[in-house]
């Protein structure tokens, strides 16, 4: 894993932290001082399918990262005093890393994923679960969404949003940017947009349909996610 050099607070907003120059870590061992060095947190080992947490500090007052799988770092090596999430990343079957970009809160997939892809979903509100986001932290999931319908005449709309939020009937300014077109002639209705919102912590968001009959598909792309990393 590649860090690059810069500056943060730590997660009291008490203390800086510097990394001088770029620094790489390897998920192969427990952390050791230094650029090159393993970097994963006590008791920690790297596996399949999981969610990891990067975290900048101060390791004996020098700056240095260890990789942890609790979002608050409860698992930091002894040598940190203090330290603050900057990121996140997931592994794939191999526990290989898979590959993302960060530009700030911001991280993409190289390869965007589909996380859901469902028929018949009825006209409730439904829990999804994200499995390309983060979990243990809010963020901002950066979604493509493509709702079709096979019926005659029909017009199908999907709402998606935050589960803090009242839940809400789809229809009219409450179907999220994502513009329905109508069957006039027996031909597939699809309508689709780019949708951000945000997650609670186990990476859930709600869909609800208009119609989600026989007939009707969801599918959701998760292209990646806004992370605040705890400046707010």
């Amino acid at each position: 894993l590649g860090i690059s050099a810069g500056i943060a607070m730590d997660s009291t907003n008490v203390v800086g932290i510097r990394l001088g120059s770029d620094i790489t870590k390897s998920t192969a061992g427990a952390w050791a001082a230094g650029s090159g060095q393993n970097g994963m947190a006590d008791s920690v080992t790297i596996g399949n399918n999981t969610w990891y947490h990067v975290f900048a500090g101060l390791a004996d007052g020098v700056g240095d990262v260890f990789i942890d799988t609790s979002v608050t770092g409860a698992n930091a090596p002894s040598e940190f005093t203090y330290f603050r999430r900057i990121g996140s990343f997931k592994t794939d079957g191999s526990a290989q890393i898979i590959n993302f970009v960060q530009d700030g809160d911001s991280f993409s997939w190289v390869t965007p994923v589909v996380d859901i892809n469902v028929t018949s979903s009825g006209t409730s509100a439904v829990t999804r679960t994200l499995a390309s986001v983060p979990t243990g932290v809010r963020v901002q999931a950066q979604l493509n969404v493509l709702n079709t319908n096979g019926n005659v005449g029909s017009v199908e709309v999907v709402y998606v949003s935050d589960l803090s939020q009242t839940d809400s009937a789809p229809g009219g300014l409450s179907f999220v940017s994502i513009s329905p077109t109508v069957n006039a002639s027996g031909g597939t209705q699809r309508s689709a947009g780019s949708v951000s919102v945000w997650t609670n912590t186990s990476a859930q968001i709600r869909s609800r349909q208009a119609l989600g009959d026989a007939t009707s598909t969801l599918a959701i792309l998760t292209r990646g996610w806004i992370d605040r990393r705890g400046r707010n």
